[in-house]
């Protein structure tokens, strides 16, 4: 990942903790959310981040191969998925940072 996608990564996981904090935890009075709500969260956003910053070459006409765009297909969704594992790791690092915080935030004691 380059510096920038790391920013990127960083202001994303940011906002969505900001979102979690009016949301979640203030309209629908709750306390964080549990790490698998996180991971799954985390799972969409970088592959979303991940496919806007590793678009995949130009997949065939279907119609014309219906195998040939397959394998295509498919090629391009692991070059994506792979490169969203790197977002993912560094966005769910942060989120769970975040939503630690907030914690902490809510019981009163200050956050490390």
């Amino acid at each position: 990942m380059s510096a920038e996608q790391l920013m990127v990564t960083v202001l994303v996981s940011s906002g969505i903790v900001q979102a979690i904090k009016i949301v979640y935890v203030g309209l629908l009075k709750r306390p964080k959310p549990s790490k698998l709500v996180l991971q799954v969260l985390s799972l969409a956003v970088s592959v979303v981040l991940a496919y806007f910053w590793r678009s995949p070459v130009a997949l065939p006409d279907p119609t014309a191969d219906p195998m040939t765009f397959a394998l295509a297909l498919v090629t391009a969704a692991g070059t994506i998925l792979t490169f969203s594992h790197l977002v993912y790791a560094a966005l769910l690092e942060n989120l769970l940072k975040g939503v630690d915080a907030l914690a902490f935030q809510r019981r009163g004691v200050l956050a490390p």
